[in-house]
């Protein structure tokens, strides 16, 4: 479900770009895939500008180069495919599916700063200050968290208003989103 409701924020969020793309995909149609889809797709994106190899330990830059040019030597190059700053859109979207049954589940985001930003430390401090909080899991239950946002989020109307919250900052390299999903 949660990987869900972050495929459709984004597909909100950067809705005229890539990063709105759905990473989740539909299941209708896999049967009719075929090894000429498959081959198609390895083609067209396992290219020499989407890989990166890394090496540690003991080994030569020299012996590395090697090893690399003799596996990877017949890979072609290919030209990025998108390579403006993806735009973010602020928007709603209302989703009611009723074979989910009776939990609504809600993500919000706000457009945050790039993984290479001085800032993205401050938005990962802020993502651990707000905090996460699982109904019935935990070591300290979070109706006596000191964490405010975790206490209001178990205790609101003596029954608490969520069985799970969580907040979640996201860096790409021209943007970022920060938001909380419950």
């Amino acid at each position: 479900t949660r990987q869900v409701i972050d495929d459709r924020l984004h597909a909100c969020a950067f809705r005229d770009g890539p990063l709105g793309f759905s990473a989740v995909g539909p299941f209708e149609g896999i049967g009719n895939l075929t090894e000429a889809h498959l081959k198609s797709y390895v083609d067209a994106n396992y290219t020499a500008e989407n890989m990166v190899i890394a090496a540690s330990g003991p080994m030569k830059h020299a012996e590395l180069v090697s090893l690399a040019s003799a596996s990877f030597g017949s890979v072609k190059a290919g030209t990025p495919k998108w390579t403006e700053k993806p735009y973010f859109c602020g928007a709603e979207l209302i989703y009611r599916n009723d074979e989910m049954g009776p939990t609504a589940y809600i993500a919000v985001g706000w457009e945050a700063v790039p993984w290479k930003s001085p800032d993205a430390v401050t938005f990962m401090v802020m993502q651990a200050i707000i905090g996460s909080y699982k109904k019935n899991t935990g070591l300290v239950p979070g109706t006596i968290s000191g964490n405010r946002v975790i206490n209001a989020v178990a205790n609101k109307m003596q029954v608490g208003c969520a069985d799970e919250f969580e907040a979640f900052s996201y860096f790409y390299k021209d943007t970022g989103m920060f938001g909380f999903y419950i």
